[in-house]
């Protein structure tokens, strides 16, 4: 029964979270044929990438805690649920995540780690957040990169702010002239640039 698809490519299993049914979802957890990590055929995604999505905290943590969902798993694009979260900006699911064991700069066949997605969607709430969780030079980097790329203002700010390095660094010279100047071939990318294209999550 639980693998039983509707139009969207969704099992029982997606259907109780999009939906928010928590009994149902526990209710599931009886069935012999139960896969938590099950992804949704359109898509990819897992009941904990919707849950995450859709700021479904205590979705989340029951699915990692009671019934070992994989955080790490990713959707077909490459997004595991950490990303889900960023892109939906659920604070909560994320910083839920980050309790749970989830880490913020993992990322899987070069799609970008949680700090340059945030920076790309200019939430300058959620680059504070992740920046507790990591503070790598590299990451620092990366985020402001997306930041300019993406012309987000507030987060080109907030990020200034937290990696003060980028003051005598030339990667980060490179980056404030190209906000500047507007010229974003100035800067070096050290992965793949992927639009950012919210369709293919399901929310």
């Amino acid at each position: 029964m639980s693998c039983v698809l509707d139009e969207r490519g969704d099992a029982a299993i997606h259907w109780c979270v999009r939906h928010g049914h928590m009994a149902a979802l526990r209710l599931l957890r009886q069935l012999s044929a139960f896969d938590v990590n099950l992804p949704n055929a359109r898509n990819g995604a897992t009941a904990l990438h919707l849950a995450a999505g859709y700021n479904r905290v205590d979705m989340v943590e029951f699915l990692v805690k009671d019934l070992v969902a994989n955080h790490k798993k990713a959707d077909k694009v490459g997004y595991c649920a950490m990303h889900h979260a960023v892109f939906g900006n659920c604070i909560q699911a994320v910083r839920k995540l980050i309790v749970l064991g989830a880490k913020t700069d993992f990322s899987v066949a070069e799609v970008w780690t949680a700090m340059e997605l945030a920076a790309a969607l200019d939430l300058d709430d959620m680059i504070k957040l992740i920046h507790k969780d990591t503070d790598s030079f590299s990451d620092g980097q990366l985020a402001m990169i997306r930041a300019a790329e993406y012309g987000s203002k507030r987060a080109i700010c907030v990020i200034g702010r937290l990696y003060v390095y980028f003051d005598v660094d030339d990667q980060g010279d490179a980056v404030r002239a190209a906000v500047g100047n507007r010229d974003f071939s100035t800067l070096r990318l050290d992965r793949k640039s992927t639009r950012l294209n919210s369709s293919h999550l399901g929310i």
